[in-house]
């Protein structure tokens, strides 16, 4: 949450399945999420009983899904980029469909790797691979086919949800481990950016309208005249000198 939390410290945030913040903790900017996911999600399970995460990337590890598998909880998460090329790298089955038509595969790494508690599920989608994999909690309790969307819906509840805390409109002060009354700067930066392109916009449909007007003339003349080939070709311009108008006018419309 950019300019909402003091610089020089991290907020890891946990969400229910209904989007609702159920506990948070700070830790110093130079500590990575698998350093201290363990003890944070033990404090989790303890106060609200959760027993299944969904983390994004930066948790990816298999000695975090053997930590995860020892303790009896389940962890959901993915592949990072650089520990997969293709779906042949797994030995798999067809487990059905999405609702957009891509193809859902399950399955377990070919060369067999020593304690490895990971399940995959890889999802083809338009040639590209998106690779979840999960321990055995989430396979006792959840289809493979279930898997994507969980993952997606954790996206939309934490990482989008962040995004658009920080929109233009979105927020009216900060608040993170210090208040800051007054505009927030992130808008105040935002809102300046758009004056000036509205201020530019203004001159170009000034512009326009001195032209649409010299072309409308242009009409005029050829229509007093007689003009054949002319004219057509006039009356062509004009309209759409004038679609052009309209279209620069739309963007101050409400």
């Amino acid at each position: 949450m950019l300019g909402r939390i003091m610089a020089g410290s991290n907020a890891v945030v946990t969400h229910n399945e209904n989007g609702n913040a159920v506990y948070f903790d700070y830790y110093p900017p130079d500590i990575r999420l698998p350093r201290v996911i363990t003890a944070y999600c033990e404090n989790v399970s303890s106060m609200t009983g959760i027993m299944i995460f969904i983390i994004d990337r930066e948790i990816n590890s298999v000695e975090m899904a053997r930590e995860f598998e020892s303790r009896g909880r389940g962890l959901l998460s993915m592949l990072d980029r650089n520990e997969y090329k293709d779906l042949y790298d797994r030995d798999t089955r067809l487990e059905g469909r999405l609702d957009d038509g891509s193809k859902v595969y399950s399955g377990k790494w070919k060369k067999v790797r020593q304690d490895e508690p990971r399940t995959f599920v890889i999802v083809v989608k338009d040639d590209k691979l998106l690779p979840f994999w999960g321990t055995s909690e989430v396979c006792k309790r959840f289809s493979y086919l279930q898997w994507p969307d969980l993952y997606t819906r954790r996206t939309e509840l934490q990482e989008n949800s962040f995004k658009r805390m920080i929109e233009h409109g979105a927020l009216n002060i900060n608040f993170g481990t210090k208040k800051i009354m007054g505009q927030d700067r992130h808008q105040a930066r935002a809102v300046k950016v758009i004056d000036h392109q509205l201020q530019g916009l203004e001159v170009k449909i000034e512009k326009k309208e001195i032209h649409v007007k010299e072309q409308e003339d242009k009409v005029k003349e050829s229509e007093v005249k007689g003009h054949g080939k002319r004219l057509s070709q006039r009356r062509d311009r004009l309209v759409i000198m004038q679609d052009e108008l309209l279209n620069l006018r739309s963007y101050f419309a409400v």
